[in-house]
């Protein structure tokens, strides 16, 4: 089956990140990844990494009381970052993760 440039940029994860503070679930954008993007929110260090991720990131289980915690770059920018940098990892060492398949397996397993 063909795949559309619409399947790749709607595609969506979501992935544990382990942190200092537990697991937290994170879901983003797989489609929103790519090298234009990069490009468009490149800036050293942590200050990046934050522009990134409030573009990556469509929803996490980080609360602020009872309500998600804002996906913005200012509200990432106050967060720890230790955390940020687990998430950042989490998402980067995802975008290289690949099932496998057995190849010239004729079980059923």
């Amino acid at each position: 089956m063909p795949i559309t440039l619409k399947d790749l940029q709607s595609l969506r994860r979501t992935i544990t990140v382990e942190t200092a503070a537990g697991e937290l679930n994170v879901t983003y954008r797989l489609g929103a990844i790519t090298p234009a993007a990069r490009a468009e929110f490149d800036r050293p260090g942590i200050a990046g990494i934050a522009s990134h991720l409030a573009q990556w990131i469509e929803k996490w289980d980080l609360l602020d009381g009872d309500e998600m915690y804002p996906l913005t770059e200012d509200a990432l920018m106050v967060l720890p970052d230790s955390l940020l940098l687990d998430v950042y990892g989490a998402i980067n060492g995802d975008l290289h993760t690949r099932p496998t398949r057995k190849a010239g397996s004729f079980s059923d397993s």
